[in-house]
This record gives structure tokens, sequence and C-alpha cells, in this order.
């Protein structure tokens, strides 16, 4: 399995599985990978008396590289990865005053049809796996040799429609000896999948962040067919509970969009809808 896909437990299993040596060796293999971008095994002074063990795990080592590269005026940077099967999917590194942000794909493609959005408009392809979601990272910060101070599930796709992997890779992205993200660092942004809402508890490394957009369901409903599902008010309550459940605030991300979502009634609307939630508006 590619060691980008592996948490360190898997991973040190795996080393133990391979040379019968514990922790130290796995250790500092891991920690050169995702601290270093060591990608040649057979180099690290630990393995040095491993070297077909290490050219095992080198071979097996699938790295992805950005297949297109845009830059802008501003530092923002967008880089496309064209995966094995040919789906290329985005990433765009955003840089501000005090703070560099990479924001990831989950999916190639999506399925949630959200009208103001190109990718959902273009529909659903395929779930990412965990080494092609920690991948965009590793890209990013070793490929293009950035420093990546928050992440962000916002690129491609609907996170909580790959739960499983999202969750395996923001272990691995927020291991000490990996990447080393905190949870405060991290943030998986939803559509506003209530029944997944209700499942997050306190250990998960991430923050969560929900894409509002609109304060009545009637607007909702047009912009984002999940709001058919799931009302607003059902969703308000689900993350109320969520930020008391894991004392963590909620993002909601609100595009001002004009005679859409952009009176002084939406205003007081979205107001009174987050009064009684741990949150901030963005």
């Amino acid at each position: 399995m590619n060691p980008l896909a592996l948490t360190f437990p898997e991973f040190a299993d795996e080393v133990f599985r391979l040379t019968g040596r514990k922790d130290f060796h796995a250790r500092a293999l891991y920690r050169a990978l995702f601290c270093e971008g060591e990608t040649e095994f057979t180099s690290n002074a630990q393995w040095s008396r491993y070297p077909r063990e290490a050219k095992l795990l080198s071979r097996h080592l699938l790295l992805p590289n950005p297949s297109q590269v845009y830059s802008s005026p501003d530092g923002t940077v967008k880089f496309v990865t064209t995966l094995h099967d040919g789906e290329d999917i985005e990433s765009v590194i955003i840089r501000e005053k005090n703070r560099t942000t990479l924001c990831i794909s989950s999916q190639a493609g999506c399925a949630m049809g959200c009208s103001f959005c190109a990718t959902g408009q273009a529909g659903f392809v395929r779930n990412l796996s965990v080494d092609e979601i920690v991948g965009q990272v590793f890209s990013a910060r070793f490929t293009l040799d950035r420093s990546i101070d928050n992440l962000v599930f916002m690129g491609m796709g609907e996170p909580f429609d790959n739960f499983e992997e999202v969750k395996k890779a923001t272990r691995i992205l927020s291991h000490p000896l990996g990447l080393d993200k905190s949870a405060r660092r991290i943030t998986v942004s939803t559509v506003g999948k209530v029944d997944k809402i209700n499942e997050l508890v306190k250990e998960d490394p991430f923050r969560l962040a929900v894409s509002l957009n609109a304060t009545t369901d009637e607007i909702r409903s047009k912009i984002m067919p999940i709001n058919l599902k799931w009302k607003i008010e059902e969703l308000m309550e689900a993350c109320k509970a969520y930020s008391q459940r894991a004392n963590k605030r909620v993002t909601f991300e609100y595009i001002l969009m004009k005679d859409v979502s952009d009176t002084m009634e939406d205003a007081k609307r979205l107001a009174k809808l987050t009064s009684q939630i741990s949150c901030k508006i963005n």
C-alpha cells in the first residue's frame, strides 16, 4: 500500500512486517517522508542495513505530480493533479498577509449540484483515495515548495460523501510525526449533511465549516438541492449540538449573491439563525 495512505500505526506495522524492527525505525522514516519530503527510503541512514526493504517501500510510494500550475499576481497558485485513471483534480494555495492556506479536493467531481459551483454542475466521478487526498498536501509542501499553515477541504467534492477516507487523511495530516497540523488548522467544509454532522465527535482532528449561502428554505433549496432533504432549521440544530458536544466553533460560509441572498433582511435572518451557535461567518 502507498505509504501516503498509512497512519503511523499502520506504517509501523508495515515496517515491522518487512524488517522485524519496531517503532524507532518507523518513526525516523515516517518523519523523513512527511516532514522532509524524503522519498528515496534507501538514502535514509536508519535503513542502510535494510536496502531491499527500503527499495520495496519506495516502490509502493506513488507520488502525485501537478500536471498544470497556474499562478496569480496576488500569490494564489492553482495546481491540477492528473490521477492514475486520467481524472483531474484541483487544489489551490491561497496566500494571505500572515498565513498560507491550502484548499484541497476530496472527490473528482461532486454530486451536490449547487447552482453556483462549477464542479457541482459537472457531476460526480468518484471518491478520492486517502493517498490522493494526502498527496495534494505533499505536492504543495514539497513539489511546489510552499509552507502551509491551514488546510481546508473546500476544493472539488463533498467531503462527507467520502467520510472515512477524509477522516483517515486528517489523522495522517495531524499526526505529530507527519505534517503535524493541529485540529485548529484543518477545516472540513460540507454543504450541510446533517447525518454526518451528527456523527462528529470532539476527537475528530478538524474543525467544521458549513456552506449556508441563504437564510430561507425557499432560496436555499433553489441554489443548494441538499436543502430539500435537510431544512435550515434542522441544519442549525445539528450545528448547535455539534458545537456544544465537541466544544468547537463552527464556520458558516455565506456567498453574497446579488438579488438572491444579499438583502438587509438576509443579514437580519442570518444573525438570528446563528445567534445560539458558537460560530463565525465567512
